[in-house]
């Protein structure tokens, strides 16, 4: 008797085991589909959830079209991770819908990048410097942190004469661009980046959304309720 008792008693606990195995490995199931749920159906966009309202709103120089703002930052990991998803969406965005970055700047330590995102953009050549300075910082680890070194790295990947870059980072525009953004980061009141921007009416990121792919449907969510105004 006491023999069947501790065989029932074993069954019953190996079966228990097995549950508690099961709950463990379905929550370790990674991060959830940023468009459908569990059903299939797709998620659900609210405000106060997966976008929060900026008020004030941040007025636009867009005219009729939407704009949509990526505040990023080249150090952060999560700005590079979050690249490929962006350049793929801007693939596919309508004509009515103007795409623009905005460097953040949150502390005295984010200028120095968004002198040089702005100095490539007044140079013409942003789009030749844009990604090979972020595989240069993440993928292989070259912490770039001084005009010096900069201005050769913008020499080998566009081109760009030393002088010429040396002088443009220290001007004037590049100053105002660079004051621009500090106000822009403050005024779209992000908790982090990368954060996207539409229309200065609405901010989302991917904490809100689950991961990447779900903050960039969210923003095509926000392009969508800006036309339906229209």
């Amino acid at each position: 008797m006491a023999q069947q008792n501790f065989i029932q008693f074993a069954a019953k606990s190996v079966f228990i085991m097995l549950l508690i195995l099961f709950g463990l490995l379905a929550g370790c199931g990674g991060e959830k589909s940023s468009s459908q749920d569990q059903a299939g159906t797709p998620r659900e966009i609210d405000e106060g959830i997966e976008y929060k309202l900026i008020k004030p709103p941040v007025p636009t120089d867009t005219g009729d079209k939407i704009e949509v703002v990526e505040l990023f930052w080249y150090m952060c990991p999560h700005c590079y991770r979050a690249e490929p998803e962006v350049q793929a969406w801007k693939k596919t965005i309508p004509e009515n819908v103007v795409f623009k970055r905005v460097p953040a700047i949150f502390s005295e330590q984010w200028v120095f990048h968004a002198r040089v995102f702005y100095t490539a953009k007044a140079l013409g050549v942003l789009e030749k410097i844009h990604t090979p300075l972020f595989d240069s910082i993440h993928k292989h680890k070259q912490k770039i942190v001084s005009a010096k070194a900069m201005a050769q790295f913008f020499n080998k990947h566009a081109g760009t004469d030393v002088a010429l870059f040396e002088s443009t980072f220290n001007s004037f525009g590049v100053d105002a661009n660079v004051r621009g953004a500090l106000d822009l980061s403050k005024r779209y009141q992000a908790g982090g980046v990368p954060s996207m921007i539409v229309n200065g009416k609405y901010i989302t990121d991917g904490p809100m959304n689950d991961g990447h792919p779900g903050m960039m449907e969210t923003v095509n969510f926000l392009i969508k309720k800006e036309m339906s105004k229209k």
